[in-house]
């Protein structure tokens, strides 16, 4: 059976939105808001607590590192056959006032290049943690030292359940914001577009500044601040409430043609089917096809909504959203069109119904 296949303009989208939003993360995958479920175990972290743990980048090759593309990248893991089979991964964590920039899936065969400590955990287990030369001093501040221990284990119980566990940490940079606060700093990324720092100190904001942040980036439609401010208010508040204040925004996306911002809004709105199919109707009015196509993708798994689309654009001769329709036709209604179309004579539908059918 053929059920959700996902149009080629969707990929595209999608991927282009990860791009955006990961700053060149290698781990690719399409952005997906956060379960009803999660919401409900999901508490707000106090200001102390290491924030930015959502979001993860490869940081870029410079002359010095001169890492490119190869074997020799220590930011690659590779098998005997040369295929990558895991990624070094860095964030950035704030605790007032220090910014902490720390990678972790150091390469074995790496490790002698860096210096290194074994530091003690709340729990009782020790970490080696190695230091890029620009952070070997760190060693010998006390301040750094004593927050690292609770910063690591905390960082560790967050990551021991994905597909990148926090091991052979590497501490990177170190930033001491000492005379700015979380306010001046979040002003200062957010004009800056970092959204890698922004994402670290975000939690120490206000709820309200939260929200302010929020709308300030829908309006300059930075989608990877929405999507940051979003993943955050989202650990305060019920996905009820993200809603509410989501539904507006829905419509200036809409009305501004920003697909990357509707996709965004429509990912946490997509319960309300309601909504979704009112938006549909509405995109295949307006003969918007691009968002057509994503709002179907938020209900292939409507049968009838896919043969009542597909009965509408065939009888109105629109060939193209025709064509969309059928990557969430199953082998049974490709068929019936096949038939159809076939009886009609109509060659300019028969022919995309063939080529679907033969790509299946």
């Amino acid at each position: 059976m053929r059920f959700q296949k996902r149009p080629k303009r969707i990929i595209a989208l999608s991927l282009l939105f990860v791009l955006v939003f990961m700053l060149g993360a290698t781990v690719s995958g399409a952005y997906s808001a956060p379960s009803k479920e999660d919401t409900n175990t999901e508490q707000a972290a106090p200001a102390n607590t290491p924030q930015n743990l959502q979001e993860e980048y490869i940081p870029k090759a410079d002359e010095s590192n001169n890492y490119g593309a190869g074997k020799n990248n220590p930011y690659i893991r590779t098998n005997a056959s040369g295929k990558i089979t895991s990624y070094f991964r860095v964030n950035f964590y704030y605790q007032e006032p220090y910014l902490l920039e720390i990678g972790w899936n150091v390469r074995e065969n790496d490790k002698d290049s860096y210096a290194s400590q074994s530091v003690l955990l709340p729990n009782g287990d020790s970490m080696t943690v190695f230091f890029e030369k620009n952070c070997e001093n760190l060693v010998q501040n006390t301040s750094v030292m004593q927050i690292l221990p609770e910063l690591l284990s905390q960082i560790q119980a967050v990551k021991q359940d994905t597909d990148f566990p926090f091991i052979c940490p590497l501490l990177l940079s170190f930033e001491d914001t000492t005379g700015s606060s979380p306010q001046d700093l979040a002003a200062l990324y957010y004009r800056e577009n970092d959204p890698s720092r922004f994402a670290a100190v975000i939690a120490a904001l206000s709820e309200t500044m939260q929200f302010n942040y929020l709308e300030k980036a829908v309006i300059d439609e930075n989608v990877s601040i929405v999507s940051i401010c979003l993943e955050q208010l989202l650990r305060q508040n019920s996905l009820p409430d993200i809603q509410k204040t989501l539904k507006p925004y829905l419509e200036i996306a809409y009305q501004n043609y920003d697909i990357a911002l509707f996709s965004i809004c429509l990912d946490y709105l997509e319960p309300d089917k309601p909504l979704v199919e009112q938006y549909l109707e509405k995109a295949y009015q307006d003969y918007q096809i691009d968002f057509f196509s994503v709002l179907l993708n938020h209900l292939a798994e409507d049968r009838p909504l896919i043969a009542q689309y597909a009965n509408r654009a065939y009888e109105d001769d629109n060939l193209s959203f025709f064509s969309i329709l059928t990557n969430s036709m199953d082998d049974t209604l490709l068929e019936t069109w096949y038939q159809k179309a076939a009886k009609d004579r109509n060659t300019k539908f028969l022919l995309v119904l063939s080529n679907c059918m033969e790509n299946e």
